[in-house]
């Protein structure tokens, strides 16, 4: 009776198995990594790599740039691109995105970027002009939806005012208290308490231009009712006792 040797290979071990799997998982693991940073624009083949912050921000936002972006994908690579100081590439990407005609009434997100394009220009006064357009037809377009708009679909219930609305009215305020019109500066200040009453820094803000104004106690109502939030706020305090003390 004849008998038959069966080679065994390493793969036949099962720690030598497991040990090729585990090898083998690492240097996969390893190669979509290297895919993904490559990709998110973390990593070059060019013997350079991206250095600043502003620099990633491009280049995430960019990966988010085709034929079907939405207005919001526009505006952050926009804006990316100004942060990283390509104002050139930034008004051309700009005038791309208005030929795509995005849906921009939320948060009239391509105006959003032109501001800041205009702002990254040195022309300030035109940027705050621009954004109080962007402020006036943002919120608009919010209120409109909040009380017409379906139920099944209403994006100003599901997501609130957009973020436009913030960002434009602090350039505005902080502009205005810059040109000394303290009138236009409250105005602008009661509107972003309107829509964020419980942002306790403009609260701090409007109650020392009402205090400059001569309006004591719409001053100590702000400023206690910042201290509502931040309780050891320096400033707010530091007004309260200007002005007397909290009653």
């Amino acid at each position: 009776m004849s008998t038959s040797n069966k080679q065994r290979t390493g793969w036949n071990d099962p720690v030598a198995r497991w040990l090729g799997i585990f090898i083998a998982t690492l240097i996969i693991g390893s190669l979509l990594t290297l895919i993904s940073l490559f990709l998110m624009g973390f990593l070059r083949f060019d013997d350079s790599t991206v250095q600043s912050r502003a620099e990633r921000d491009v280049a995430s936002a960019g990966l988010r740039i085709h034929d079907n972006s939405n207005a919001d994908d526009w505006q952050n690579y926009i804006t990316a691109l100004i942060a990283d100081g390509q104002l050139e590439r930034a008004e051309r990407e700009l005038e791309r995105a208005k030929a795509f005609d995005p849906d921009v009434e939320r948060g009239q997100q391509l105006l959003f970027a032109e501001a800041a394009l205009l702002d990254g220009q040195g022309d300030v006064t035109a940027a705050v002009e621009i954004l109080r357009e962007v402020i006036e037809e943002s919120i608009a377009a919010y209120k409109y939806e909040r009380d017409y708009g379906p139920d099944e679909m209403n994006w100003a219930q599901a997501r609130g005012i957009h973020r436009n609305v913030s960002a434009g009215l602090g350039h505005i305020i902080f502009y205005e208290l810059g040109e000394g019109n303290y009138d236009a500066a409250l105005y602008y200040m009661d509107l972003f308490l309107e829509h964020y009453p419980r942002d306790a820094g403009i609260m701090i803000e409007r109650a020392e231009v009402r205090a400059q104004m001569g309006d004591a106690e719409g001053a100590r109502a702000d400023f206690e009712e910042a201290l509502r939030f931040m309780p050891h706020d320096e400033r707010a305090h530091a007004g309260l006792e200007q002005l007397g003390g909290a009653e």
